[in-house]
């Protein structure tokens, strides 16, 4: 009995995690489709992140609004500790034509996962 009891709390809890997982939100990508580039110029979060920019022969123009930092990964391996420093992060990419944004891709990178959420929508009227 006891041992059922632990295999349904831990059903349960497992639930729960996943119902808290942040994931990247499709509905958090669309409200970007058709928004002003004005919106991303003074997105408050956006604004905090490093900004790479590059354009394409045909003038779509590529905004990579990087959020990135170092962890460390720590493993032991006999009676030794062994630690190695790990980047990664969540490349924001934006691709933009005539003014407006056409598509919002967040792309994960050095084993990071990316997420959405209302932050990350755009702010104000547009």
């Amino acid at each position: 009995m006891k041992r059922l009891t632990i295999i349904i709390i831990s059903f349960l809890l497992t639930g729960c995690l996943a119902a808290t997982a942040k994931n990247v939100r499709q509905s958090d990508l669309d409200a970007w489709v058709g928004v002003p580039v004005k919106a991303l110029d003074v997105h408050p979060m956006f604004l905090t992140m490093r900004l790479e920019r590059s354009f394409t022969e045909d003038g779509l123009e590529i905004r990579n609004y990087v959020n990135e930092g170092t962890r460390n990964i720590c493993t032991t391996i006999g009676y030794n500790l062994v630690c190695k420093e790990q980047s990664g992060g969540c490349h924001n990419i934006f691709y933009i034509h005539d003014g407006y944004v056409m598509e919002y891709r967040p792309t994960g990178a050095g084993g990071a996962r990316c997420y959405t959420d209302e932050r990350t929508r755009p702010q104000g009227v547009w």
